[in-house]
C-alpha cells in the first residue's frame, strides 16, 4: 500500500494548475489575515495615542489627598509611576464689563486665571500643549493660556515677571432641599471654590500675593469666544510639598489588569476613606 506522502506528491504533479491556485490562495489568505491584524493593532494604537493626548497616560486618579499622606499612595507596590497636582487658587486679571454682565447672567465679576500646580511627573503624564516657550521647571515659573496675557493690564510677554493676587471665589449655589422631590423647595448654599464653578452673589477673597516669571504660553485644546477662566500652571517642587494642602495623584499601574479593584484597595489599605478614586477607563479598556 502506497503511503499518503507518495500519493500526495503524485497528485500535486498531475494537478499542477490546481496546486498552484491552492498555494496562491493560502498565501493570499495568510497575507489578508496578517494585514487585518496589523490594521487592528494600528487602530488601537491610534486610539491610545488620542486618549493620552486628550486625558493623559495615567490609569488611576486619587483626589483629596492630604500632603502628609501622599507617600502612602505613591509607594504602593502596584504603582509604577505617579504625578502630583494641586489647586493653587484663582487670580483676577480683568474686570468683567457691564455689557458682558448684561448679556451673560452667569458671567463672574472678573476673568480669573485658574492656577494649578504640577510636579515634574505631572508635566509628562498630563496633556499640556505649549504654543510658545516651555513648561515650568522651577518654583516661581508659570505657563499661561496664550490669549489671557492680552487681558492683563500690563500686557506681559514671554519672560516677563507678573504679580498675581491669588485667592478663592466665594458665593452661593441654589440647590433643591430634596433632590427626589423638586417641589419641596430650594435653598442657597455657601461655596468657596478655586475653579470655574458657576456662583451667585460672587466675591473674591484674597489670600496671597505671588510673583511669577512667564516661561510658557499654553495652547488650549478648545477655545471659546468668551472664556472667563483661562488656565495657568505653576511648578510644584515635590521635595518641599506643604502638608496643609490637598492634592491629586495621577498614577500609572505596573499591570493594568483589575485596575478598579487595585485602586480601591490602595485607598482602603492606607486607611484614606476621604480620598476619591477615579479611573481612566478609555485607557484601561
Amino acid at each position: 500500500m502506497k503511503s499518503y506522502k507518495a500519493l500526495t506528491g503524485r497528485h500535486l504533479k498531475t494537478q499542477k494548475r490546481r496546486t498552484a491556485l491552492a498555494i496562491i490562495g493560502v498565501i493570499l489568505s495568510v497575507a489578508l489575515i496578517s494585514a487585518i491584524g496589523t490594521m487592528l493593532s494600528s487602530f488601537r494604537g491610534l486610539l491610545i495615542e488620542n486618549v493620552i493626548e486628550s486625558i493623559g497616560s495615567w490609569h488611576i486618579q486619587f483626589d483629596n489627598v492630604s500632603g502628609d499622606n501622599l507617600s502612602l499612595i505613591k509607594s504602593n507596590v502596584n504603582i509604577e509611576d505617579s504625578a502630583i497636582t494641586s489647586k493653587t487658587g484663582v487670580a483676577p486679571i480683568n474686570k468683567t464689563s457691564d455689557e458682558d454682565l448684561e448679556v451673560d447672567e452667569n458671567a463672574p465679576p472678573y476673568t480669573y486665571l485658574v492656577i494649578d500646580s504640577y510636579d515634574d511627573s505631572a508635566f509628562e503624564m498630563l496633556p499640556m500643549r505649549i504654543k510658545e516657550g516651555r513648561k515650568p521647571k522651577a518654583p516661581g515659573e508659570i505657563a499661561i493660556d496664550y490669549w489671557a496675557v492680552d487681558l492683563m493690564p500690563e500686557k506681559p510677554e514671554l519672560g516677563d515677571t507678573i504679580t498675581l493676587d491669588i485667592g478663592l471665589r466665594k458665593g452661593k449655589v441654589k440647590s433643591y432641599l430634596d433632590h427626589d422631590n423638586p417641589k419641596a423647595g430650594e435653598e442657597w448654599k455657601d461655596f468657596t471654590v478655586s475653579s470655574d464653578m458657576p456662583l451667585e452673589y460672587e466675591t473674591f477673597e484674597s489670600q496671597v500675593i505671588k510673583e511669577y516669571t512667564i516661561v510658557g504660553l499654553i495652547q488650549p485644546e478648545f477655545e471659546w469666544s468668551r472664556n472667563y477662566f483661562p488656565t495657568a500652571i505653576e511648578y510644584l517642587d515635590n521635595k518641599s510639598i506643604p502638608t496643609n494642602r490637598k492634592y491629586t495623584i495621577y498614577s500609572a499601574l505596573k499591570i493594568i489588569k483589575d485596575a478598579e479593584n487595585k485602586g480601591k484597595a490602595i485607598v482602603e489599605d492606607a486607611g484614606l476613606e476621604e480620598v476619591a478614586v477615579h479611573f481612566n477607563n478609555r485607557l484601561l479598556s
